[in-house]
């Protein structure tokens, strides 16, 4: 697949979790098996439902963990769909691994061997609604040689140029006892860690980040494989809009954190303790006035005396009109 994750609209990726809360808080089946298990055709097409709104809405069939963490979290804020004896915590990370699963195991229908294996033990019907699984799957994010191993053809290890023994340096030694130039070396190890920040964070938190380790912000080159046809870049930050809107607002319980990007605009809620929420997104997608819309109902937030991150929530959930 893709070499990482991609991104998705979270408020579209939300809904689906929504609407399937019966199917994927409870996967059958899927509740018992592991990644490294064979492919259990009757349990996916048992889940077929979810996993049709789930890959309509990310066609490479490969999310990340905070989105779906992000999701699973917001339908039981909403929902209240823990039945379970599990603290909502452990819940919750149950939930983000056994829909990893189901993923993995739908990217590795992908392979023609595997996806024989499996249609072999399944009746007609079943077959039936694989096939329909896989094709809703988009071929272009594929790489050779990645739906098997889970790894990019980009990724895979390359080896290394050495100087030979009899190469020259400028300074007419051989460039093998040529000691290192530790300005050098300090400068890319430098970047070398900004660049591995920038890969970890994202959005207004990572910049934050960033700016107090006393390096500036920085994207890590998107690695560009040719597959099909296609280049495929990794997703850096978010391109944020140049607007004159606050990005923070005081509350008598916190701080609200605006983030206004073309691809989407979102709330963050900080308490007085230093926990960040997620409140509210708006992709460009469903509406291209996001950043009014998002802006909106920051100002009517900052209003309230919440003092925690849940009930914050709660009243943006409420005031949203879409």
């Amino acid at each position: 697949m893709a070499a990482n994750p991609l991104n998705c609209s979270q408020e579209e990726l939300d809904a689906v979790f929504l609407k399937n809360k019966n199917i994927w808080s409870n996967l059958g089946v899927y509740e018992n098996i592991s990644r490294s298990m064979a492919v259990n055709g009757k349990g996916l097409a048992g889940v077929l439902p979810f996993l049709v709104d789930l890959i309509q809405q990310a066609p490479w069939a490969n999310l990340g963990l905070p989105q779906l963490r992000e999701a699973v979290v917001t339908t039981l804020q909403v929902k209240k769909c823990n039945d379970t004896d599990l603290p909502d915590r452990a819940w919750v990370n149950q939930r983000v691994e056994r829909v990893v699963t189901l993923l993995t195991h739908v990217r590795r229908l992908l392979v023609p061997f595997r996806y024989e294996q499996c249609i072999a033990k399944c009746s007609s019907a079943d077959k039936g609604k694989l096939e329909y699984l896989v094709s809703l799957i988009d071929q272009k994010y594929i790489e050779p040689g990645a739906s098997e191993s889970g790894q990019s053809a980009s990724t895979k290890r390359q080896l290394t140029s050495h100087p030979s023994d009899v190469s020259i340096a400028s300074d007419g030694f051989p460039a093998v006892l040529r000691s290192p130039n530790l300005k050098e070396a300090a400068q890319s190890s430098e970047v070398h860690k900004a660049a591995k920040l920038a890969e970890m964070c994202s959005g207004a938190e990572g910049d934050d980040l960033l700016l107090k380790l006393g390096l500036s912000v920085m994207k890590k080159p998107a690695a560009k494989a040719e597959t099909m046809g296609v280049v495929l870049k990794k997703p850096a930050f978010e391109k944020r809009i140049r607007c004159d809107l606050p990005r923070a607002l005081q509350t008598k319980g916190g701080i609200l954190k605006m983030t206004f990007a073309t691809g989407q605009s979102y709330i963050h809620f900080k308490d007085v303790r230093g926990a960040s929420t997620f409140l509210l997104g708006r992709s460009a997608k469903a509406s291209p006035k996001h950043v009014d819309e998002i802006w909106c109902i920051a100002q009517k937030l900052s209003k309230l005396r919440h003092d925690s991150g849940k009930s914050m929530k709660d009243a943006a959930l409420k005031m949203k009109t879409w």
